[in-house]
């Protein structure tokens, strides 16, 4: 409560002070805020779990709670926004709208019956689920109106004899949580039992999940269509197609469309999605897109659907028994084989952004992730690709946050399916409130492994020393203000030496460090790290993927980076001309030295020209006066002279070849040993102009 601006119950109490003598206030600003509580009452049961104490601490004081004590890791002052009262709610609370209703006196009263619906408010991220209980009440005939008169045929003093008026209404509960069963329990209490002010309904929030919670009946879902019409459903909703979706019971039939939507995991449905749909809103069927929307099965009573939208009717089909879970995971293992291999196909940005550098082609490899299909299933692939629920997901996964943890939730499944294990193991702690004692972890594959070897064992070793530096990395730029760039540049370049020789850091390492380059705005040493990382054999995960891509994207460029970049792009070309150019000249060495092996000594007596021969490398070495092409000629003269191609009178490289087995000469000079016979060997000068001609072509 406000302090000096709310008045304290009576029977509560307020914590004033925390464990550690400070003040309590758990509001950041001037005003001062306090946390009340109060008491059970004195008939309460004593073996009743109930909360003993509560206290409040400064974490940023170093206060920490005592012993026994379960804190509770939330941040009061950063609670989310207050939930908004959307003026739809009454349509969704009778989807059928408001009736008024004549019934015979000896007519039972219909059981109440309860419906859920999701609404989706401010910019459609946020989910508000609806959970209504609709009932009849006796409505008295002295109210009505000359029109209800007429068209209800009431006569007066007559028909009160025989019937009785009954108005439709409902109870409706709003939360940002899908609990629906605990919600219907809930409305059925309040409206069916008495009023008792000492009676509570306790509502347990369970653990987070990597999947986003939701309205969802999986069972629901292969109970009431069956295997095959789920597949058909699945291919008509990852193709966006029109869907509709209608029953007579208003809880499955929310439960089952929530359950479509979910089986597009990782994609989200990005087209209109009504749960249930008011009979006010059917002008909405006929909308020029896609769509995934619930009826109520009396609205074909009243109207007929489109003639392009697919029907889907959940009271004509059953199945005796399905387990929840299992199906969930049946769904998800086909989403992860369909984008099995697809991080491949990721284009990372690694220039300064410009127009369309964050367009779908531009971030994905469209065409060649399409070629890497099975042919037969081209057609579907070009369909799925070109829906918006597939650029959503390239766009989401290429600048992915803490927020959204599902993706890389979904990029672990698709690494379990190629290993064949379980997605979605079943946690049997969170059924039951009682505490859970968790065994430490075991310790994972790769120290096991090097704990077998001392220096792979000292490696490994070195590395989590290496992952603690660099999780102490962001204090240490705060203390070094100033000299941002040199510590991180000083990190960079311990990295670097890690991989060369050859210690395996963890992936952390390199997603805190492409952290602070977006937050100091450096975004080459960013596009350092990523080859770095490739490097040293690193996948970057969807979370260090999406922190490198906003760097990159957000961060300021130097206004010389496009002439940097040419002139690195073009050392590249020369380094990768000059290794082709020395790995040749090695190969000609060794098969130099094989053929010195191979010829022996007989070969040193073999005479050479009056006018002696010019080794090729010298002609080299004056046509190409650089410095790389210098080494080259050094290089190529160690190779001894006997064992190249003779410049003389056709003496082969192999005595062991005859003249007319032996393949065409690379000599210099004449073709074959006749020609040679009959011309007589070359001199230098006229070696040299072969050479000039030859150099030249």
């Amino acid at each position: 409560m406000y302090a000096d601006k709310e008045r304290l119950m009576a029977d509560a109490e307020m914590v004033l002070v925390s464990t550690g003598g400070r003040v309590a206030n758990v509001n950041n600003s001037t005003a001062k805020t306090f946390l009340t509580y109060r008491r059970a009452h004195a008939g309460a049961p004593c073996n009743a779990l109930v909360v003993v104490d509560v206290c409040v601490i400064v974490a940023s004081k170093g206060e920490v709670p005592p012993h026994a004590f379960c804190m509770i890791s939330k941040n009061l002052n950063k609670d989310r926004r207050s939930l908004p009262y959307p003026s739809s709610v009454p349509l969704f609370c009778l989807p059928m709208g408001a009736t008024l209703e004549l019934w015979p006196n000896n007519a039972a009263t219909p059981k109440p019956v309860f419906s859920t619906f999701v609404l989706t408010v401010s910019d459609a991220t946020d989910k508000v689920y609806g959970s209504a209980v609709t009932f009849y009440e006796k409505y008295p005939h002295t109210q009505l109106n000359e029109y209800q008169i007429d068209q209800l045929g009431w006569r007066v003093d007559v028909t009160q004899n025989t019937h009785s008026l009954h108005a439709n209404k409902s109870i409706c509960l709003l939360s940002r949580w899908p609990f629906s069963e605990t919600f219907e329990r809930w409305l059925l209490y309040v409206l069916l039992s008495p009023t008792n002010p000492h009676d509570r309904v306790i509502v347990t929030r369970g653990d987070d999940q990597p999947l986003v919670r939701s309205g969802a009946s999986f069972r629901q879902l292969l109970l009431n269509l069956g295997p095959d019409n789920c597949l058909l459903l699945l291919a008509l909703a990852i193709t966006e197609q029109k869907i509709l979706i209608h029953s007579l019971r208003p809880d499955t039939l929310t439960a089952v469309t929530e359950a479509v939507s979910c089986l597009l995991f990782p994609f989200k449905w990005q087209c209109p999605y009504i749960p249930l749909c008011p009979l006010g809103l059917a002008e909405v069927l006929h909308a020029p897109l896609p769509y995934l929307i619930g009826v109520d099965s009396r609205f074909f009573d009243l109207y007929e659907p489109p003639s392009d939208v697919t029907c889907v009717d959940l009271d004509t089909n059953n199945i005796t028994y399905a387990l929840e879970l299992k199906i969930q995971e049946a769904f998800l293992r086909f989403m992860a084989v369909t984008l099995q291999g697809y991080k491949s196909y990721l284009i990372p940005i690694t220039k300064a952004p410009t127009v369309g550098t964050t367009d779908p082609h531009a971030l994905f490899h469209m065409d060649a992730f399409l070629r890497s299909r099975d042919k037969t299933h081209h057609r579907f692939f070009s369909l799925m690709m070109r829906t918006q629920m597939f650029t959503r997901f390239i766009e989401e996964r290429s600048f992915v946050c803490d927020v959204d943890q599902g993706l890389s939730f979904f990029d672990e499944c698709i690494e379990r399916v190629t290993q064949d294990e379980p997605l979605l193991g079943v946690n049997t702690g969170n059924t039951s409130e009682r505490t859970v004692f968790v065994l430490p972890p075991d310790p994972p594959d790769p120290a096991r492994k090097a704990s077998l070897s001392s220096e792979a064992w000292a490696k490994c070793l070195l590395g989590a020393c290496y992952s603690l530096y660099f999780l102490s990395l962001p204090c240490r730029l705060l203390l070094a203000r100033g000299k941002e760039l040199a510590t991180l540049r000083a990190a960079y370049e311990l990295l670097e030496r890690a991989t060369k020789l050859r210690v395996p850091c963890d992936e952390v390492c390199y997603r805190v460090m492409m952290q602070l380059c977006g937050i100091h705005s450096v975004p080459v040493l960013a596009v350092q790290l990523l080859f770095l990382m490739k490097r040293a054999g690193l996948q970057p995960n969807a979370l260090t993927y999406g922190y490198y891509n906003r760097c990159v994207l957000e961060a300021t460029w130097p206004q010389d980076m496009p002439r940097s970049l040419y002139y690195s792009g073009a050392q590249l070309l020369w380094n990768k001309l000059r290794i082709a150019v020395v790995g040749a000249a090695l190969f000609r060495q060794a098969g130099a030295q094989r053929a010195n092996r191979a010829a022996g000594a007989t070969l040193n007596t073999i005479p050479t020209g009056s006018g002696g021969t010019l080794p090729r490398v010298r002609s080299a070495a004056a046509v190409g006066e650089g410095g790389e092409l210098a080494g080259l000629a050094g290089l190529a003269a160690c190779e001894p002279a006997h064992s190249r191609t003779s410049l003389d009178a056709g003496v082969a490289s192999n005595p062991d070849l005859s003249a007319s087995a032996r393949p065409r000469s690379n000599s210099l000079g004449s073709e074959d040993a006749s020609t040679a016979a009959t011309t007589g060997p070359l001199t230098i000068t006229e070696k040299r102009k072969v050479m000039f001609l030859s150099l030249s072509v």
